[in-house]
């Protein structure tokens, strides 16, 4: 994609171009990371394109890129006085915190980490293996959006797997059924807290009542 294909500003000699290199552990290159950034006082649309995970590319406010295979993105960012907010978002690595850099950098390099694993293994009441269950992992304290809320379903040995999770504390979840008129009263809420480490696998018992196939 050339520099040329944002909008009809873009080519402007006003524009200077940032580059971000962006790199896993073992500082290998990234490539195909989401790449934001705007003036750090015009921040209104960051974390709204930034935490849906979204392509902006037809933003005027967010300037975005992708990196290539060499981990490196290239956004044209208009002349201005204030720092830079940027954050990167990748398929299989945890969000990278926001943060902001100087302007007269024109080179910015972020590392992403890989995160922890999540089992969640879900039961009966009697003991039994939960096929087939919707299980939820959301993160406390946050907006539901983008990898702050994951789904899976259970397989045949009643575990669901969650991959490249957040840091920090996090609700497991299975979500009850919408039943008409109402559920039971006494179907309660399945949940756990749990708090997620920068690294490594957390394994969770979960157990929900017994399933039927209609």
């Amino acid at each position: 994609r050339s520099l040329c294909d944002w909008s009809s500003d873009v080519c402007s000699s006003d524009l200077e171009v940032l580059t971000v290199r962006v790199k896993g552990p073992g500082r290998l290159p990234v490539e195909g990371a989401r790449v934001y950034a705007c003036d750090a006082e015009k921040d209104r649309w960051f974390e709204r394109w930034r935490g849906r995970d979204d392509a902006a590319w037809t933003s005027d406010t967010v300037r975005y890129g992708e990196t290539d295979a060499a981990g490196v993105a290239l956004l044209p960012m208009p002349a201005g006085e204030s720092s830079l907010k940027i954050g990167v978002n990748a398929e299989g690595y945890v969000f990278a915190e926001p943060f902001e850099s100087p302007r007269r950098e024109r080179l910015v390099e972020v590392e992403l980490g890989r995160g922890a694993d999540v089992i969640a293994t879900v039961t009966t009441e009697a003991g039994r293996p939960a096929v087939g269950v919707q299980v939820r992992l959301l993160q406390r304290n946050e907006v539901s959006r983008g990898q702050r809320r994951m789904d899976a379903r259970t397989d045949e040995a009643g575990q669901a797997r969650f991959f490249s999770v957040q840091p920090g504390a996090h609700a497991l979840l299975s979500p009850l059924p919408d039943m008409e008129p109402q559920r039971p009263a006494h179907w309660g809420d399945q949940n756990r807290s749990l708090e997620v480490p920068d690294s490594g696998t957390v394994e969770v018992a979960l157990t929900v009542r017994a399933t039927v196939e209609v």
